[in-house]
């Protein structure tokens, strides 16, 4: 098993504990949300999560999500998007949509 495969399972069992022991944490990526793109380049992009009127979620730290390339090819800082978390997991946000 190589290095990156080890720090793939570490990862996993501990967001597995961190779930176990903090759900409520955990309850609001069930759901997509919006941000703004702070960074994006190469299908990856540094995302600030908004709250319901719009404003930076300061509770919830800037996010990596990736995006489809070939979509939204022309992704710029600023932009705001549509965010889902397909495991319920932050760190594996994804941007689905431009809004």
């Amino acid at each position: 098993m190589s290095d990156m495969q080890d720090v793939q399972m570490l990862q996993a069992f501990i967001f597995q504990v961190i779930r176990n022991e903090y759900p409520d944490w955990f309850a609001p990526f069930r759901y997509p949300m919006y941000g703004t793109v702070t960074k994006a380049g190469g299908g990856k992009a540094d995302v600030q999560v908004l709250t319901q009127e719009g404003a930076p979620d300061e509770d919830i730290p800037v996010l990596l999500a990736t995006y489809d390339r070939n979509r939204l090819m022309d992704l710029r800082n600023g932009d705001k998007v549509l965010l889902v978390f397909p495991y319920g997991d932050p760190t594996e946000a994804r941007i689905i949509e431009r809004v």
